[in-house]
């Protein structure tokens, strides 16, 4: 294989680690093929997740890249170079009028503050729960199983992309069947926009319009449903049990805004109009003003928020008007189910279905890499077959 990152992920830790998942066993998700690594990193998220607030951790920087990965790495976030002007006066930005918080190379957690439990620097903006962190990086490992690229493979053009977008099904999915577990969806919603900032996701972008639109739209409809839920828990409050829900907020804002930049994000939703993909941003922000959240993380939340109002508080046939309390405000259910049906059947490989591991590469036989394969070898040796079989994680180091 070809060489990517290493995740830092406590259970895999080295070039094509291997860890012994021996535990408690866990039914299995119907999912997943007889031996797949996605079917395995499935178990090692549900060993390794914790939901504990008190172990929410600090993110030293939100763009999902790791320390081994940037030895020429400009810690300057390049979309700050607009904000230049703005800034060399030390101007205050969006954080509640805080001064931005002077950026540290990020060596994971040796000297910066990554993995370092949130209650120890409640002034830190970037935080995430265990749980969510987890789901997070597990999906650049789901997507490097899916990239035929490092190993040496070639199958079809937008083969990545459409191993991405099942990477995206299986997160809408390990939502969906969460449904009794708020905490579970949560770490869900956590981790897709530090996955997207990870840049992993830009093949995904390359699809047809409808497909990508409506899967980032399915996505946006994903979060506020997931804010509706936080509402009738009576969690959407200043003083939260969700101790980064602002941040999380405010990292829809920036999602939103990142992927109408990509002309990802267009109109889509129910018949009624209940929901509406291209104004996900403004249910957010409406939720955050509306329970008087504090929004902090991205440096651009003041422009974020900004614009967010001048699209809708200034026309009155456009203000945003949040649903009333109910058991699903946002058609969710009817959104899930006509997006699985049209769209989620989406696969050129194996099987025609929402999510799964079809675009698994260590899912397929022997015989069917091989056929891929640039030199006609299994990029897979007989040990690292083994070790999948046997539930271990396997990385591209």
């Amino acid at each position: 294989m070809s060489t990517k990152r290493t995740a830092e992920d406590p259970s895999a830790t080295s070039k094509r680690s291997k860890t012994n998942t021996t535990s408690q066993p866990k039914p299995r998700n119907k999912r997943w093929s007889a031996v797949s690594m996605s079917a395995n990193l499935d178990k090692s998220y549900k060993e390794a997740r914790d939901y504990n607030a008190w172990k929410c951790l600090c993110q030293a920087r939100m763009d999902g890249v790791r320390p081994n990965d940037d030895e020429e790495y400009d810690d300057d976030d390049e979309d700050e170079d607009d904000d230049e002007d703005e800034d060399e006066d030390g101007d205050e930005d969006a954080n509640d009028g805080e001064p931005r918080p002077k950026k540290a190379k990020c060596d994971g957690g040796k000297t910066c503050l990554c993995s370092i439990p949130a209650s120890e620097h409640p002034e830190h903006p970037f935080t995430i729960t265990v749980a969510g962190y987890h789901k997070f990086i597990h999906q650049l490992m789901h997507t490097d199983m899916r990239t035929p690229d490092f190993f040496n493979m070639y199958i079809f053009n937008d083969f990545a992309g459409y191993g991405i977008l099942e990477v995206l099904q299986n997160l809408v999915l390990d939502f969906v069947e969460a449904k009794d577990d708020w905490k579970e969806q949560w770490a869900v919603c956590e981790a897709i926009p530090f996955y997207w900032m990870s840049g992993d996701l830009m093949p995904f972008s390359m699809l047809d319009s409808d497909t990508v639109h409506s899967t980032w739209g399915l996505v946006g409809h994903m979060f506020v449903t997931m804010l509706a839920n936080l509402e009738s828990r009576s969690l959407l409050k200043p003083d939260s049990e969700v101790k980064n829900l602002g941040v999380i907020m405010s990292l829809y804002l920036q999602l939103a805004s990142e992927l109408r930049a990509h002309n990802c994000l267009s109109e889509y939703g129910a018949e009624d109009e209940s929901f509406n993909a291209s104004h996900f941003d403004a249910y957010v922000l409406a939720y955050a003003k509306k329970y008087q959240i504090k929004m902090q993380g991205p440096s651009k939340l003041a422009k974020l928020v900004k614009s967010v109002e001048e699209e809708f508080d200034e026309d009155e046939e456009e203000r945003i008007e949040l649903p009333a309390p109910s058991a699903d405000p946002w058609k969710w259910a009817a959104a899930y189910k006509a997006y699985a049906k049209e769209l989620g059947a989406i696969s050129t490989v194996k099987k025609k279905r929402m999510g799964g591991d079809s675009f698994d590469i260590t899912a397929w036989s022997s015989a069917e890499r091989k056929r891929q394969a640039f030199d006609k070898k299994d990029p897979l040796s007989k040990e690292e077959r083994d070790a999948i079989e046997q539930g271990m994680l396997l990385q591209v180091g």
